[in-house]
């Protein structure tokens, strides 16, 4: 009997809690789809929302007029990225946000004051969040065909991402290497797969160094889709296995995933 095929919001809860362990390593995350088990994983999460129409003087702070006027000095008004510092700023309708504002919120994630959560409402092919934003966000989750809503928790994850060794030389290029044949380019998504990599979320705790479905989970979690993937002249290692994939890149179902399961083909999603 063939099982049944697993739900999107699996993946987006592993990766939630990867997010809520180190927001200031991982950056981020984009939710892509409206469903409500998007809106269960949303509530999950404690974050500070960004309006949609938010102009410079409220994301970045500066003086406020009226109070400065009221107490005869100036009064300064903390901006939202300053507010949210520690935390997370949540965007709605993120494909239609206003370039100037992703710019200031790029410079953001970049000094590593705040993270960032995107919901991606696009209905068009060419409608997406900014890609200054996007690329340097650790994870992507369709929620657009989840049918779960229920259960949603994310309970707080033993350890520190500082207690796992970082990952070994040959661990790096087995990731560099799935990068390169899923055609990443996207230098952030190869960092993020390592750091992940160091704390799988189904840990209790955190162990000395990562195992080998660590860092399968990380790779397919981090990398995002590619155009197209790329036919390498020898059949490439999978992540966490020592044996080459049996099947060429070319019959891949899946652009995302270096897992493979018997049941649903190569290369496509466990």
């Amino acid at each position: 009997m063939t099982p049944a095929p697993a739900d999107p919001l699996d993946d987006a809860v592993l990766a939630a809690r990867l997010f809520v362990l180190a927001p200031s390593t991982f950056k981020g995350m984009v939710l892509r789809g409206s469903s409500p088990a998007r809106e269960a994983l949303v509530a999950a999460l404690p974050l500070r929302r960004l309006p949609g129409d938010v102009d410079d003087e409220r994301l970045l702070g500066g003086i406020d007029l009226a109070a400065s006027l009221s107490a005869g000095r100036p009064v300064r008004q903390t901006g939202l990225i300053e507010e949210a510092r520690g935390g997370a700023l949540i965007a709605g309708m993120a494909e239609r946000m206003d370039a100037g504002v992703a710019g200031r919120l790029a410079q953001a994630l970049d000094e590593g004051g705040t993270a960032l959560l995107l919901l991606d409402d696009a209905a068009e092919p060419e409608e997406a969040p900014p890609a200054s934003l996007t690329e340097r966000l650790a994870f992507l989750c369709d929620l657009s065909a989840s049918r779960r809503w229920q259960g949603v928790e994310l309970a707080p994850a033993a350890g520190r991402l500082a207690d796992v060794a970082p990952l070994a030389e040959n661990d790096l290029r087995a990731l560099a290497a799935t990068a390169e044949a899923l055609g990443v380019e996207n230098l952030r998504a190869l960092i993020f797969a390592g750091e992940a990599a160091r704390k799988p979320p189904r840990m209790p705790r955190p162990r000395q160094k990562p195992s080998r479905r660590d860092k399968s989970t990380a790779s397919w979690s981090t990398y995002p889709p590619a155009p197209a993937p790329r036919v390498p002249r020898s059949p490439p290692l999978w992540v966490g296995a020592s044996s080459p994939c049996p099947a060429p890149m070319r019959e891949c179902s899946s652009r995302r995933s270096t897992r493979c399961n018997p049941q649903r083909g190569p290369h496509e999603r466990a």
